[in-house]
């Protein structure tokens, strides 16, 4: 089952009496497994508030197209405002395709992808975490220009890709900043554990008052920067970090 929202949608919990969308039932059928959230064309009023969304799958049985494609929440052709969201333990977390909401405290956690973002997709996106997930964890695609204020992407893992993400992993970026944001503890293949623009591909990036400590790569024969990696055509910007 799964939720798609062409309208107008306002989830709003309390602090203390979060809304849940999960699956309760471990022996559920794989046809009634929890797909995950749609919002595509919604309305820029549309908000979730103190919400959790956990135990989503990925099943192209289900869903052949991967319209939901395992993410808890896909975002389309939308600007909503997302505020104090648990995200843990599904395939993948959050996408944003063309898309450019208002992001504050996310806890993307415990998942495959934490945020992928592409087609020129602008969140602005501020005191979040992007930890404890496996793979690559944010990935910023096709002229994107994501803000991150006072955010932190630590204790990440992706060892089996050579090519960067176990932080942050930039493609045909366009220009991306970080202000006041932690780097710590990511383990990568190689290429770069905190932050890496693959081979040939183009972008800028800010790190502005950054923290960057404890980032390893792994590959004992061409490891490319233990922090961060970066090829040609890129414009790098790095202040108090």
């Amino acid at each position: 089952y799964s939720f798609k929202i062409n309208g107008t949608i306002n989830i709003d919990g309390a602090e203390d009496d979060s809304v849940y969308f999960m699956n309760s039932d471990p022996n559920v059928s794989d046809e009634n497994k929890w797909l995950g959230i749609l919002l595509d064309g919604a309305s820029s009023s549309s908000s979730i508030n103190y919400t959790r969304i956990t135990g989503v799958v990925r099943n192209e049985e289900v869903d052949p197209e991967n319209i939901y494609a395992g993410y808890a929440v896909s975002i389309r052709n939308s600007d909503p405002s997302l505020s104090n969201l648990m995200v843990d333990h599904n395939y993948a977390n959050i996408r944003l395709y063309t898309s450019s909401p208002t992001i504050n405290n996310l806890h993307s956690i415990y998942s495959g992808r934490a945020l992928t973002m592409q087609e020129y997709s602008f969140p602005v996106i501020s005191n979040s975490k992007f930890n404890h997930n496996t793979g690559i964890n944010v990935e910023i695609k096709s002229h994107s220009d994501p803000i991150f204020n006072n955010c932190e992407f630590s204790y990440n893992s992706n060892m089996d890709d050579s090519y960067g993400g176990a932080g942050v992993r930039s493609s045909f970026a366009g220009g991306v900043t970080f202000n006041n944001c932690k780097f710590q503890y990511n383990q990568q293949l190689a290429n770069g554990s905190a932050y890496s623009i693959g081979r040939d591909y183009e972008g800028s990036v800010q790190f502005n008052n950054c923290l960057i400590t404890n980032n390893e790569v792994h590959n004992p024969y061409n490891g490319r920067g233990g922090a961060i990696s970066i090829f040609t055509n890129t414009a790098v910007f790095i202040r108090n970090t």
